[in-house]
């Protein structure tokens, strides 16, 4: 079980957690007054990264969310499904405590009947669920039982037992006092390309120490379990040189396989080293990767920074088929201006220590006539998943007096991610491509997923690299605590969690 609270995009822990109130904004204190308390669990299994994932919410009675944030948040998660609960007050404490319960999935409000009650000891619950439903249910069932167990100061195990407890809340939003001791196995959900929580591109940046290793069946275990489009791990390298930028390696990972290359996570990751003052007062850090040594500046603007991403071109070249049919049935019969597709001469798709990997610059592009067959393009998965190469990135040219120079979507079923909401590497080869038909080296370019984001692009011919610029939010933070989860070590932790 992940414990997390989460405000509009903005969270806090328990006040001892928090620097002094002079070091924090009044706005920040006014923004996280009132936080939303939240528990992912995994349910009907033993064993973490196993059985039916629920978010479960905690709402006041008075909560100001409206149906659309609630559903933004559901969304955010890409759980099967999210619920919030809601207490019912002025009912008959002497008998049972009841609470209002609803359901989203990613896509829309589950409408069921229910009635939740613990009549003297026995919580249980009154209610004909559905089968998707009964997960989320027990998920409650477990915490409410967790809640009433740290109230009485016992351990005592819950009755539905088949429910795991895989992470806690131990967010700090002071500067750490070394490093070793703020990215033990901490986390955040980092939406890039975006200056607004709930857009762009949703990644997870989690923080690995050299004590704790893990294999790589347990990082892609853990990614499989956030389910969001990229989970990247951290891990500081000690011993470098001062007088050099600070290095981290990095490494990348969507639900079903390594990646050699991730724009939006590397960027995810600069803003969090550089918001939280992980690398004191450097405005640049460095990332050591399978692409190579990854750089990112922080570059300051009013009120804000943005992150520039220094990384490797991604060539295109001749697409060797005269069979383009296979990419019009994929895009829902779409005209096709043009093919290429990119070189991979850099990465090489294997598996290492049994978890597969997959070559970004492995990717087709494909051309259409205008900006708006883009942007209202039904693609067919199925017929995507035959098609060659790893990513289909559909593109192009922005109409006469647009603020931008192109559009794109990219499509990655075979790796994950059935629409990436803003690919950074994408835009690697977009930029080689673009280049040479409109004779430019600096664009403005539209990601136009559902999500939609924003990517500055200068691409350098002589150095061979590509700059892309944009923002990040930080919308979670938390932390997995252990790959073997013992039961009493996480209720002694929620214990401290809850203690005042």
């Amino acid at each position: 079980m992940h414990f997390w609270n989460i405000n509009n995009g903005l969270m806090r822990g328990r006040k001892r957690y928090f620097t002094p109130k002079t070091r924090i904004h009044s706005k920040q204190r006014k923004i996280m007054k009132r936080p939303v308390k939240y528990f992912v669990v995994d349910a009907f299994t033993e064993s973490a990264f196993k059985g039916n994932q629920a978010a479960v919410c905690f709402l006041e009675e008075d909560h100001e969310k409206d149906d659309s944030w609630l559903q933004s948040l559901a969304a955010e998660f890409e759980l099967p499904l999210t619920c919030f609960l809601i207490p019912i007050t002025g009912s008959d404490c002497l008998h049972s405590r009841r609470f209002h319960l609803r359901w989203f999935t990613s896509k829309a409000e589950i409408v069921v009947e229910y009635v939740l009650e613990q009549p003297e000891e026995d919580l249980h619950i009154r209610s004909r669920l559905s089968d998707s439903s009964s997960a989320m249910t027990l998920g409650l069932l477990q915490i409410l039982v967790i809640k009433k167990n740290i109230h009485d100061r016992s351990i005592i195990l819950p009755v539905v037992y088949m429910i795991l407890l895989i992470g806690h809340q131990t967010l700090e939003t002071r500067p750490f006092n070394t490093m070793k001791r703020k990215c033990r196995n901490g986390w955040n959900h980092v939406d890039a390309f975006t200056d607004s929580a709930f857009k762009g591109n949703p990644a997870v940046v989690c923080f690995l120490d050299g004590e704790n290793k893990r294999d790589d069946s347990w990082l892609q275990s853990l990614a499989a379990e956030f389910n969001l489009p990229m989970t990247c791990f951290l891990t500081p390298i000690t011993g470098s040189n001062p007088l050099y930028p600070p290095r981290f390696i990095l490494r990348w990972f969507t639900r079903l396989v390594e990646m050699d290359i991730c724009a939006h996570a590397t960027l995810a990751s600069a803003h969090i080293l550089f918001s939280n003052g992980l690398v004191g007062s450097s405005d640049i850090v460095e990332f050591a990767t399978q692409s190579g040594i990854l750089i990112a500046k922080k570059v300051p603007e009013e009120g804000s920074f943005l992150v520039e991403l220094s990384l490797p071109e991604i060539l295109t070249c001749e697409y060797n088929s005269n069979d383009v049919s296979i990419f019009s049935k994929a895009l829902s019969g779409a005209t096709i201006v043009d093919i290429k597709g990119t070189t991979t001469d850099s990465t090489i798709s294997k598996a290492l220590n049994g978890v597969p990997k997959a070559a970004s610059t492995d990717k087709i592009i494909v051309v259409l006539p205008s900006w708006e067959s883009v942007k209202e393009l039904q693609p067919i998965r199925d017929d995507i998943l035959k098609c060659p190469g790893k990513m289909l990135v559909v593109t192009a040219a922005a109409p006469p007096g647009s603020a931008y120079d192109f559009i794109s979507r990219v499509f990655g079923p075979k790796i994950g991610v059935d629409e990436s909401p803003v690919c950074g590497s994408a835009h690697c080869a977009l930029a080689d491509y673009w280049s040479l038909k409109m004779n430019k080296c600096d664009f403005l370019a539209y990601a136009a997923s559902p999500r939609s984001g924003t990517v500055k692009i200068h691409f350098d011919k002589e150095k061979q690299r590509v700059l892309l610029t944009g923002k990040a939010v930080t919308v979670m933070k938390g932390s997995v605590l252990t790959s073997l989860w013992n039961y009493e070590f996480g209720m002694s932790t929620l214990l401290e969690l809850q203690d005042e």
